[in-house]
């Protein structure tokens, strides 16, 4: 009788072929666990963002989202963060987020708060936000 593999360790073993082969098992693994689009996407940049990926981010399609804020650019935005390099703020779009904010501009303040870097706020085109950046006292 065939021993079938239970989904937690074929998860596992997803995962470590995701950490040696990156793009394509992670797309596989995306691809397998969800049916729409949109949750391929989600998956990808969670995948990215645990692994710390930019490349992956890449990877994220960005199709049949329905809400402000698309997947790859908070992708990016976490990388930012995540890495301390403001420039992956250059890969994020100028759409608005849920609360109105440009998704560009809150990249640039997330990566001036991981950097503790207040120039970085030079880059904010919007008034209130490059207030809130400047404003912000940066602690550890």
């Amino acid at each position: 009788m065939k021993k079938m593999l239970s989904i937690g360790t074929f998860f596992c073993i997803s995962l470590i072929m995701i950490v040696i082969f990156r793009a394509p098992v992670a797309q596989y693994v995306c691809g397998t666990f969800n049916k729409t689009v949109r949750a391929q996407d989600e998956c990808m940049k969670t995948i990215a963002i645990k692994l710390q990926d930019p490349f992956l981010c890449e990877k994220i399609m960005n199709n049949d989202f329905y809400t402000t804020g698309q997947p790859r650019d908070y992708c990016y935005i976490w990388m930012a963060k995540l890495k301390k390099n403001e420039h992956f703020c250059e890969k994020v779009g100028t759409d608005k987020d849920l609360y109105g904010w440009n998704n560009q501009n809150s990249c640039y303040i997330r990566a001036a708060m991981a950097k503790k870097d207040h120039s970085i706020c030079d880059q904010i085109s919007n008034a209130q936000q490059k207030e809130i950046c400047v404003d912000s006292k940066f602690t550890e």
